[in-house]
């Protein structure tokens, strides 16, 4: 693993909170020794911040429709 792959990894890592408190503290100032990787984490994070989150409960409508299709199955012929 090339060390731009391991930096973007602890990017990660840091932003969706997978670190412990003492590895967030050591990759923050790793980020302030180096203004190139700084850069791209806050355009990095700039991106994940602008995403819309995700909804994970589907829609009545999908309900219904996988509701009519598990019921057609069911009596459906085979």
């Amino acid at each position: 693993m090339d060390k731009n792959q391991v930096i973007s990894d602890k990017m990660l890592c840091f932003l969706y909170n997978e670190m412990t408190e003492d590895e967030s503290v050591d990759f923050l100032a790793s980020l302030q020794e180096n203004t190139s990787t700084m850069q791209a984490f806050l355009e990095i994070q700039e991106t994940i911040d602008s995403i819309q989150p995700i909804l994970y409960s589907p829609s009545e409508k999908l309900l219904s429709k996988v509701h009519a299709y598990a019921s057609f199955n069911l009596i459906g012929p085979q």
